[in-house]
């Protein structure tokens, strides 16, 4: 080069400044940029951009270190003996149903020598609710809990049909007639 500036010289600076142009206009858009300084979110608010919607029977699957959101939560429920109860519903009954019947039920009242019986994971934990104590528990069962460990007072964590944990403490426990828990479900 000699100095002078040729015709591809211009072309080139014409198609550089369209191309800054094009990123400063249309890369917000296209590829995430920001150019003006803008406040950090709070970690909640983070959080909550980041995170999909889910329905009402879809449930977020949690971070190691976190809970999910509680999706039900009550007192007081009463399972009448040869019935059962399904956890995952927000029927205000719970679809309670009877035994014979027992299609959708999650936890099952039997005066057999298996008294609480489920159709998946069942495990007796201890303290107050908590998704973590039922996700890490050890002491499972062979879907049922013995009637030797039927006390009131019993907590323990079933696995229900929609893969959810719910978590039970037996309250009151009339043999052979009812049993009453506090439930949580995630």
């Amino acid at each position: 080069m000699t100095g002078k500036i040729g015709w591809k010289e211009p072309a080139i600076v014409l198609a550089a400044i369209t191309l800054g142009v094009a990123v400063v206009a249309f890369g917000r858009d296209l590829l995430g940029f920001e150019f003006s300084p803008e406040p950090e979110p709070s970690p909640t608010a983070a959080l909550a951009l980041s995170s999909p919607p889910t329905s009402p029977s879809q449930s977020p699957s949690p971070s190691p270190s976190s809970e999910p959101n509680v999706s039900r939560q009550e007192t007081g429920v009463l399972l009448p003996y040869s019935y059962a109860l399904d956890l995952d519903t927000t029927a205000t009954n719970w679809d309670v149903e009877n035994a014979s019947v027992y299609k959708n039920g999650d936890i099952y009242y039997a005066t057999t020598a298996r008294m609480i019986q489920t159709r998946a994971d069942i495990a007796i934990v201890s303290g107050d609710p908590s998704y973590r104590a039922c996700e890490d528990s050890m002491d499972r069962r062979d879907r049922a809990i013995s009637r030797d460990d039927v006390v009131v007072g019993l907590t323990f964590c079933v696995r229900t049909s929609e893969q959810k944990w719910a978590w039970l403490k037996l309250t009151k426990f009339d043999r052979g007639k009812s049993m009453t828990y506090d439930i949580t479900v995630w």
